[in-house]
């Protein structure tokens, strides 16, 4: 995997997870999750930092949200509180829905009849590093990469339905409504088919303007395009999935991409990286 742009393309460098299997009760996933990231490198460090308060954070809005989507996820911060030995207003500020800000994503998936790949195209020191497999009472069985604890950036379940997240724009978009790794892992939790996968999300409120990639067992595909106003599918045996709106009434929420500006700027003259007037950034 590439650390970054900066990196030639070619040369990859060792990337670790964390594997944590968790089983039992919703709160006791929440404590085993805790449990398995303070044994990793970047949980024995974990107590060393200092977080910040996100703006706009509202803890009865976050149980409103949570209660009426996703009640095992409630139940499963007060568990990741403890296991982190966190106050629970700080879990659910920092691991649930709350106003997130989320790495400049530049990941695609492919889908055909018989495969689905997805890639992961930002820097590893973004990533959570904790492959989750959990079995949760009352919900399904599954596994995938963990992003802030209890969301997913993707995953399978016990079905064999697959999810992954793209990321089209955040900058103006954005409206109130679930968090893109927030909704990946109630797909996972929920749904057994792409079919029931297609209907949630049309039914889930999105606060951003985000792709979702599925394909479940029986080899059935779709790009769900997501905005805060909207809700397209797109279906088909072959599907690639990037990281803007391929439908013609979703195209004015795709943003231009700072990260691919900043990426070339050395090559050619002018301001030097880092110092990207705000016109060029991406909105």
């Amino acid at each position: 995997m590439r650390e970054s742009v900066d990196d030639p393309i070619g040369v990859t460098k060792p990337w670790r997870v964390a594997v944590v299997e968790c089983r039992g009760s919703c709160y006791d996933v929440g404590v085993q999750t805790a449990k398995g990231f303070s044994n990793s490198p970047r949980g024995r460090t974990f107590k060393h930092r200092r977080g910040r308060g996100r703006y706009g954070f509202s803890l009865k809005n976050a149980q409103v949200a949570l209660v009426t989507y996703a009640p095992n996820i409630w139940e499963e911060l007060h568990g990741l509180a403890d296991g982190l030995e966190i106050p629970f207003e700080t879990a659910v500020m920092r691991y649930s829905n709350g106003r997130l800000p989320y790495p400049a994503y530049g990941c695609s998936s492919l889908s055909t009849a018989d495969l689905f790949g997805r890639n992961y195209d930002y820097s590893v020191g973004k990533y959570d590093s904790m492959l989750l497999a959990i079995q949760p009472k009352g919900v399904n069985a599954s596994v995938g990469f963990s992003d802030r604890f209890t969301g997913r950036v993707d995953g399978m379940n016990e079905h064999g339905l697959c999810v992954a997240l793209h990321l089209v724009n955040q900058s103006k978009s954005w409206r109130p409504g679930l968090g893109c790794i927030l909704t990946v892992r109630i797909v996972l939790d929920q749904c057994a088919t792409t079919a029931e996968a297609v209907k949630l999300l049309k039914r889930l409120p999105h606060g951003l303007s985000f792709s979702y990639s599925l394909k479940d067992a029986k080899g059935v595909g779709a790009v769900v395009e997501a905005s805060s106003l909207e809700v397209v599918v797109r279906e088909g045996g072959n599907l690639a999935c990037t990281n803007h709106f391929q439908t013609k009434k979703l195209q004015m929420f795709n943003r231009r991409s700072a990260w691919t500006t900043s990426a070339y700027l050395h090559l050619r003259p002018g301001p030097k990286r880092g110092s990207l007037p705000k016109s060029c950034l991406a909105r």
